[in-house]
């Protein structure tokens, strides 16, 4: 009797498939890396041009092209160049590199829809004006020049020890007396492009001041000066790895946390430098809940993610969908209540809140996310 050898069939599939997905996912972590080292090079380079008096802005930016090449969309793009007095418009700009040589940066500028000459030159006369109206009945107070074009809105603050409205414009902060709107001290930092973001007081005699297009944030001290109620500005440091533009950033906890360009970044609130960069969130909004220790992001994309204010990394707690279309406002808590909306929809959703012991089961309250 002869016996007859019978093989398993062949199934080469079974390791052409776990081959492929490890080539694809090591090309997909090449791709990342390649795309973020695209996006460094780009900022270091706005960076050295807004140093040499060339600011480049786009009101919203994207990236794609995986998985060959990195494509970066900026809408609206700018550059405001105060060396020469242009500022020139467009309405789409793209810029494309090859993922195998990210810092090789192929842009074009597409549909120009504008191109002015001769910016303000922070003459008195071409300064704009801040005016204080009587809360109970409407009428006039006083008036007082400040700066020229700005998104940014008048502050009521008090620095070293005085009642002042803030205003940060193209040329600068300009603070005038509350009560009288006499002027009081101007801190010079001139920008040829818009300034949006309120200035950030961490203490009588320290603020933060943001800009975006490469400027970055300076932090900026209030030391005595000679004359009774006179003051001197000092600046602290200056971070270009964080640069908001139309973002709020929040101080918690000696860090810094904010948008740059679209990603969040966390920055030493000492000396400015920079603790970590992580988690893409477009031009969302951040709103801190200090009692929790957290920050809630309201994404561009209409997600709204809850995050530790973690100095050493990126640490997402929770992510839901809650708008749909582009968002750009600012999430509002109130209670177990987030308010989000922009320019389609609005909603309203009730949040889990943490338990706060009052040792009285019965009296059980709730505090922060």
């Amino acid at each position: 009797m002869s016996t007859q050898d019978r093989s398993a069939p062949s199934r080469p599939w079974l390791i052409a498939l776990p081959t492929v997905a490890l080539v694809a996912l090591g090309w997909s972590g090449f791709w990342y890396y390649a795309s973020n080292k695209a996006e460094a090079t780009m900022a270091a380079w706005r960076a050295r041009e807004a140093d040499a008096g060339r600011a480049y802005g786009c009101a919203t930016t994207s990236f794609g092209g995986y998985p060959f090449r990195i494509e970066v969309a900026c809408a609206s793009p700018s550059v405001d160049d105060r060396n020469l007095s242009v500022s020139i418009r467009a309405h789409n700009l793209a810029a494309i590199a090859q993922v195998w040589d990210p810092t090789l940066v192929i842009a074009e500028i597409a549909a120009l829809s504008g191109i002015s000459t001769n910016f303000s030159s922070g003459d008195e006369g071409e300064k704009g004006m801040l005016l204080a109206f009587d809360a109970a009945t409407g009428e006039p107070r006083w008036t007082a020049t400040a700066g020229n074009s700005s998104y940014s809105s008048p502050q009521l603050a008090k620095l070293a020890g005085r009642e002042v409205v803030l205003f940060w414009g193209q040329t600068g902060l300009t603070a005038v007396d509350a009560p009288t709107g006499k002027p009081a001290w101007n801190y010079d930092w001139l920008f040829q492009g818009y300034r949006v973001i309120q200035p950030l007081l961490l203490s009588e005699t320290s603020m933060l001041l943001g800009t975006g297009m490469g400027e970055g944030t300076r932090r900026v001290e209030l030391v005595p000066a000679k004359g009774a109620g006179e003051v001197k500005f000092e600046d602290r440091w200056t971070s270009h790895d964080m640069k908001p533009d139309f973002n709020d950033f929040v101080a918690f906890d000696g860090a810094l946390y904010g948008l740059d360009h679209n990603i969040l970044c966390c920055v030493d609130l000492a000396t400015g430098a920079k603790k970590w960069k992580n988690g893409r969130y477009g031009n969302g909004q951040i709103l801190l809940l200090p009692d929790a220790g957290q920050l809630l992001v309201l994404t561009e994309q209409g997600e709204l993610v809850l995050i530790q204010a973690n100095p050493s990394k990126l640490d997402e707690v929770a992510r839901a969908k809650v708008l749909e279309g582009k968002t750009w406002n600012h999430p509002v808590l109130v209670g177990n209540r987030v308010y989000v909306r922009n320019a389609e929809e609005a909603a309203c959703f009730e949040v889990p809140l943490a338990k706060q012991s009052t040792g009285d089961p019965a009296k059980e309250k709730h505090r922060e996310l």
